[in-house]
């Protein structure tokens, strides 16, 4: 089996609206960044008696 798709495969304007009204809420919750204020907050562990 041989794949003939162009690379990289061509999506119409309509295929596009049709996934970001359907997947839009989802795929902006995934890709979206994190909030500055998270960042960092987890990454640090503390020994005891650390200051």
């Amino acid at each position: 089996m041989e794949n003939q798709l162009p690379d990289p495969v061509p999506i119409s304007k309509a295929e596009l609206d049709v996934i970001e009204l359907y997947f839009g809420d989802l795929l902006d919750s995934v890709l979206k960044p994190a909030p500055q204020a998270m960042l960092g907050t987890t990454a640090t562990a503390r020994k005891e008696g650390d200051k």
